[in-house]
């Protein structure tokens, strides 16, 4: 059923046992089960996203710190290179992995090939990671203006990177048919994504802390509190099979929360054209981004002046 979903949104409106069913949102139980089948059924596109993690992130460490000692001559000032320039390094990695699983799960039934994934994104990472940014300032700028705004823009927009990382919509374009998506139907999708996500956050927590325990234990039967070298190795291993593991179960949940959505009618027509939302959509990005380049200055200025007449006991 679920791979006749993605193949076809409007089928998944055919496909019920009767025409009330096909016009209601899925169920929290239904999007808590169907997530749990198609993290099983998905299994490959987890392992192999967790190897691409591992086995990229090693070389490009390796390859980064090799190629600083042999140009610099010195094992300290490499040392340090390669511990400046490693954020970077796994910050690209992160946007490869997290939007090549993404797409993979989008486009299971038609694409099962991870590496067609993982090349599309590579081509498509600056396009696919300006979406996420306009995403993140909509949204970290609503929550400075007493949460709410950002509170709903994050719904509205929380089908956005499944949009762009498909192939069929590319950046405000993306957002304005998230907002379409989710318009007229905003508590059921509210309710639904942030049940699933603290279900599956308190699970996934509550199996890193019996296993941090685990470990706590091993460490105190060993009579040894510290890290021997042989076991840092585990230790990276073990934090990015949680952190991996976590995002794709989310990424799950989200998948089937989008397709059933998709697969409805439009519950109501936006008040405005998309083409109108994506010009409003541009220029409040535009006038956010010139707010904040305007005010960093500023308090920074401000903190500064704070700073001194603090010291001079003035404050």
């Amino acid at each position: 059923m679920l791979s006749e979903l993605a193949q076809d949104p409007s089928a998944g409106a055919m496909n019920q046992d009767s025409p009330e069913t096909a016009l209601k949102i899925i169920s929290y139980k239904d999007l808590l089960k169907n997530s749990w089948s198609l993290v099983i059924t998905e299994f490959p596109v987890f392992i192999k996203t967790l190897l691409f993690v591992v086995i990229a992130f090693t070389l490009l460490s390796a390859s980064l710190f090799l190629l600083s000692h042999e140009v610099f001559i010195g094992p300290q000032l490499s040392f340090w290179l390669t511990l400046l320039a490693l954020p970077i390094v796994g910050m690209v990695i992160a946007l490869l992995a997290s939007f090549s699983l993404m797409r993979a799960l989008v486009l299971r039934a038609t694409e099962p090939l991870y590496r067609v994934h993982v090349k599309y994104v590579a081509k498509h990472l600056f396009g696919i990671t300006l979406v996420s940014l306009y995403l993140t300032i909509f949204t970290q700028f609503g929550y400075s203006l007493f949460f709410v705004p950002g509170f709903v823009a994050s719904i509205y927009l929380v089908f956005s990177s499944l949009l762009v990382v498909s192939g069929k919509y590319r950046g405000f374009d993306a957002l304005s048919n998230s907002i379409t998506l989710v318009y007229g139907r905003f508590f059921p999708v509210l309710g639904r994504f942030f049940v699933t996500n603290f279900v599956i956050f308190f699970l996934i927590a509550s199996a890193f802390l019996l296993v941090s325990f685990g470990l706590f234990g091993y460490f105190k039967w060993s009579n040894h509190f510290g890290l021997a070298v042989g076991d840092i190795p585990l230790f990276f291993f073990g934090l990015i099979l949680f952190i991996v593991g976590g995002y794709y179960w989310l990424t799950c949940a989200l998948v089937i929360l989008y397709e059933s959505v998709q697969a409805l009618p439009v519950a109501e027509a936006l008040p405005i054209p998309k083409a109108k939302l994506e010009k409003w959509l541009m220029i409040t990005a535009l006038i956010i981004v010139l707010i904040v380049g305007l005010l960093a200055p500023l308090d920074g200025f401000f903190g500064w002046t704070d700073s001194v007449l603090y010291e001079l006991g003035a404050v």
